[in-house]
């Protein structure tokens, strides 16, 4: 009768005599999105997370909390309500489900706001990154090993990078060290090998946000991969660890065949303190036949040494043509 007013009292009386009655909360909650009351209705939908039991009935309300409150900009707070019942409930996976598909739409939305946002919104964003990095790992590594379920594994890799916990580093090369062949013997029809392909590659990439030195050994020994995407992911993050540690194989791969694989070298050595950095760098920029990227790459690394040394290399790579050399060599 479209009478919502009363509609809504009666549903709302149905809850206060049967409080297990989930199946009200969803319509009364859909009454209340109708009319623009978001407020009540993430509510209700956080009591179903913390009073239900049955699989289905937690997997839709967790389903509808994080699309209305990622509308609602809220996702904090049902953050704050889905972590602990992830720990009170660790026999049932469901929970952290539904926690996974929440950082998946909450972590872009703070990694965006440490690119566009103010100080001091950068300054809140870096803290809650941090707090979800400390708090929601063992569910995340939990999701990473999760064989039978790929979305979750693919959300787990994407997120894992970014909140800065090193915990997660050694699991990420793990995962993108394993062996397509031997893991399709072990877990057949669990994973598609270009799927699984594509999650290594992102789980190094991932490993490589975090910058843990610890991680150099498996990462120089992928930098020798035979296929191009894989030293691509190894190289851009061995220069990411910002380690000494790390310059035989960022040298080494500054010769490799590819030219993104050398760009990827020359920016890696960039953010390294080594006068070896210098010297390849002057001699890659002076030689045009490395290529735009690869000589535009160690143009940048030598603005970044500050190095009066590099000025002749820099001016000469101006008098040619008007590439990405040359922009980033000005």
């Amino acid at each position: 009768m479209q009478k919502q007013e009363q509609a809504i009292l009666a549903y709302k009386k149905v809850i206060e005599l049967s409080p297990r009655s989930f199946r009200i909360y969803f319509t009364l909650a859909r009454l209340y999105i109708n009319r623009g009351q978001r407020k009540e209705a993430a509510l209700l939908f956080r009591t179903i997370l913390q009073k239900a039991s049955d699989t289905e009935v937690l997997r839709k309300a967790g389903q509808e909390a994080v699309e209305l409150e990622w509308l609602s900009n809220s996702l904090a707070e049902l953050e704050r309500v889905v972590a602990p019942l992830v720990v009170s409930n660790s026999h049932k996976p469901i929970y952290r489900r539904i926690l996974i598909k929440l950082l998946d739409r909450y972590v872009p939305e703070l990694t965006a706001t440490l690119s566009h946002a103010n100080a001091e919104k950068r300054s809140v964003a870096k803290a809650e990154l941090s707090r979800l990095g400390t708090r929601g790992l063992r569910p995340l590594l939990e999701a990473l090993a999760d064989d039978g379920d790929t979305e979750q594994q693919e959300i787990a890799v994407s997120v894992l990078g970014y909140l800065g916990n090193l915990g997660a580093s050694t699991p990420l090369v793990r995962l993108a060290m394993t062996d397509t062949k031997r893991a399709s013997h072990t877990r057949i029809g669990v994973l598609r090998p270009s799927v699984e392909w594509k999650l290594r590659i992102n789980a190094l990439i991932a490993a490589g946000r975090l910058g843990d030195p610890r991680i150099i050994p498996d990462l120089i020994s992928l930098s020798s991969h035979k296929e191009l995407a894989m030293r691509e992911a190894a190289v851009f993050a061995l220069g990411m660890t910002r380690a000494k540690k790390a310059m035989p194989a960022l040298l080494l791969a500054a010769k490799d065949s590819r030219k993104s694989v050398r760009t990827l070298a020359c920016l890696g050595m960039a953010e390294i303190n080594d006068p070896k950095a210098l010297a390849l760098g002057i001699s890659m920029v002076a030689d045009e036949s490395q290529g735009d990227l690869p000589r535009a790459a160690c143009a940048y690394l030598l603005g970044r040494k500050q190095n009066v040394r590099a000025m002749d290399a820099l001016i000469e790579a101006l008098s040619y043509g008007n590439d990405e050399t040359q922009w980033l060599a000005a």
